[in-house]
C-alpha cells in the first residue's frame, strides 16, 4: 500500500516521469516457493491444511518466483517494511477479520496494524 501511495505522490508531482510499470514485492530474503507460501498461509491461520498435487506432464515451474521491486527501491525510495511471515499475518488476520466484522472496522483494524509496523520500521 506504502509503495503504491508513494508512486501516486510522485506521478501527482512529476508526472510522466514517473509513468509506467511498477513492481512492490516482498524483501529479498523473504522469498519462498509457491507450496511453501501456502504452507505458512495453512499454519498461520491455523486451521486448515494445504496440500498440492503436481499436474502429470505439467510444464515446469520456477522454485521460486521473487518480484524485482529495485526501480521502486531506486527511484522512489521505498522498501518493504514488512517481513513475508508478518505479511502473512497481517492478510490472514485481515481475512479472518473481515468474516467475522462489519468491513469498515475489519478494514480500519488492518491499516491500523500495518501503519503501526510502518512507523516502528521509521524509528
Amino acid at each position: 500500500l506504502r509503495g503504491y501511495l508513494m508512486l501516486g505522490r510522485a506521478l501527482a508531482d512529476r508526472g510522466q516521469e514517473f509513468a509506467g510499470a511498477w513492481n512492490f514485492g516482498p524483501r529479498s530474503e523473504d522469498g519462498a516457493s509457491v507450496g511453501e507460501l501456502a504452507a505458512r498461509v495453512g499454519h498461520a491461520w491455523g486451521d486448515i491444511e494445504i496440500t498440492h498435487r503436481a499436474e502429470q506432464n505439467a510444464p515446469p515451474e520456477a522454485g521460486v518466483l521473487k518480484i524485482d521491486s529495485s526501480k521502486a527501491q531506486t527511484l522512489l525510495g521505498w522498501r518493504p517494511v514488512l517481513s513475508l511471515d508478518r505479511a502473512i499475518e497481517l492478510t490472514v488476520s485481515g481475512y479472518r477479520r473481515f468474516n467475522s466484522e462489519d468491513v469498515p472496522s475489519s478494514i480500519e483494524g488492518i491499516l491500523r496494524s500495518y501503519w503501526s509496523d510502518i512507523v516502528a520500521a521509521e524509528n
